[in-house]
């Protein structure tokens, strides 16, 4: 079978919050596809994935094209550019009468798309977020012909600034849109009917990176904070995330404040960075917290992971934000239930889809009294913790193993190129493990 060439649009590549992105790549990889990585910017962070050494994908950054530029390049490459010439001066009129400058933006890095992916190859186009990434994936395709696609998540899809006539519009001019997780599924068909076709598939995990409770890991483990001048005895509260609103740190900070009044012995570990660090850091102090809890900045992710394995609780009590924000399918719960730890979060968007009724518990959002009485709960019952912790693993076997879940990608993208019949997902898995 020959494999499909696939270019992932991307706002930033690489970012380290998007690890379900360099997840996807390296699987789809695995199964036999090519991926071109085109970005629409150039990466500020300093840290990034150790997994980013086996991506094989070449990565191509979009330049932003003022108009003079653009006309240059159409002059430069104008035997490239012809075939679309009528697409591209619809479009080029459309946005300058609507005065928008990020959609000359947009447009002059779909230029630049079109002749690159062109060039290249590329048979499918698709982007992550419903934002600008699947504005520029949107216009190169209708430049070039080549089909494209998107994955919705969670701020793209519910913040209220969003122009819902345009996410509606993206809707129906992609082949398709893949969205993580049924909640999301749910919200998109009420909001917009039968506006394009929409699949749900989970954002997965390689299995073989993170071995369960069966490999060692009981879940019992206050060594998560060794390292940190902690007590090795004292059990620990892992949270893990970026230090934004809608992850909800404060109230597992007020929840803390309760266990370390009542004489609790824990210790709180929140690993991440962003724009409430400073908040965070003062909360700390304020609520006398500061012999208790630690606040690391971001981390590698194999320091991570090993942090999560010996935790004894993970803690992400998620809420919608002020502006609609909100998680659709936090990675770090998945990997949470991958290693074998128990986890407390709230029931926002696609988070009940990963604890189900066995691997962790449910709080309100905002209620740091019933999350302090489900991490005391948690923190007292080894017995529990392990009984969570191995369902929790064959919870992400059964439903998040990228395997599984990106082999329906990677069969979306392969019809979509070549027109050929589908193939169930049993199908595809098999063809798979052929390569």
């Amino acid at each position: 079978m020959t494999p499909v060439h696939v270019g992932y649009v991307l706002k930033v590549y690489p970012r380290l919050s998007e690890t379900f992105i360099v997840n996807e790549i390296l699987e789809l990889e695995r199964q036999g596809a090519r991926v071109t990585v085109f970005s629409l910017r150039v990466p500020q962070e300093g840290r990034f994935h150790e997994k980013l050494a086996r991506v094989a994908a070449d990565v191509v950054y979009l330049p932003a094209l003022t108009t003079h530029d653009v006309a240059a390049l159409a002059t430069d490459r104008a035997a490239e550019l012809a075939p679309a010439r009528e697409r591209l001066g619809g479009a080029l009129w459309d946005i300058l009468a609507s005065g928008d400058v990020r959609r000359i933006k947009h447009f002059s890095q779909a230029v630049a798309l079109h002749l690159e992916a062109t060039r290249r190859g590329v048979q499918h186009l698709h982007a992550h977020f419903a934002t600008s990434s699947t504005a520029v994936a949107a216009l190169a395709s209708e430049f070039s012909g080549i089909p494209f696609s998107f994955t919705a998540h969670a701020k793209d899809i519910y913040l209220d600034a969003h122009d819902l006539s345009l996410l509606e519009d993206r809707l129906r001019r992609a082949r398709f849109c893949v969205t993580v997780c049924d909640a999301n599924l749910r919200h998109l068909r009420e909001t917009f009917g039968d506006a394009g076709r929409v699949e749900r598939i989970y954002n997965g995990l390689d299995l073989d990176d993170l071995p369960g409770p069966a490999s060692g890991n009981e879940s019992a483990g206050p060594a998560a904070s060794r390292g940190n001048g902690a007590d090795a005895d004292v059990p620990t509260i892992l949270g893990v995330g970026r230090l934004v609103p809608k992850k909800g740190f404060d109230t597992l900070l007020e929840a803390c404040a309760m266990l370390a009044h009542e004489g609790t012995a824990f210790r709180c570990v929140i690993v991440g960075d962003g724009a409430e660090r400073a908040a965070l850091e003062h909360h700390v102090r304020s609520l006398g917290l500061t012999e208790h809890v630690a606040l690391t900045g971001a981390l590698p992710n194999g320091r991570v992971h090993r942090m999560i394995a010996q935790a004894d609780v993970m803690a992400l009590p998620c809420r919608v934000a002020a502006d609609g924000n909100r998680d659709a399918l936090p990675t770090v719960l998945l990997e949470s239930l991958a290693l074998g730890t128990p986890a407390i979060s709230t029931p926002v968007t696609g988070i009940p889809e990963i604890l189900g009724n066995e691997a962790g518990a449910l709080v309100p959002p905002d209620d740091p009294a019933a999350l302090a009485a489900e991490l005391r709960r948690f923190l007292n019952d080894s017995g529990l913790r392990r009984v969570c912790g191995t369902a929790g693993r064959a919870r992400v076997e059964r439903l998040f193993d990228v395997r599984r879940n990106v082999a329906q990608l990677h069969e979306l993208f392969r019809v979509s190129a070549t027109g050929t019949t589908a193939m169930t997902t049993e199908e595809a898995l098999h063809a798979a493990s052929l390569r």
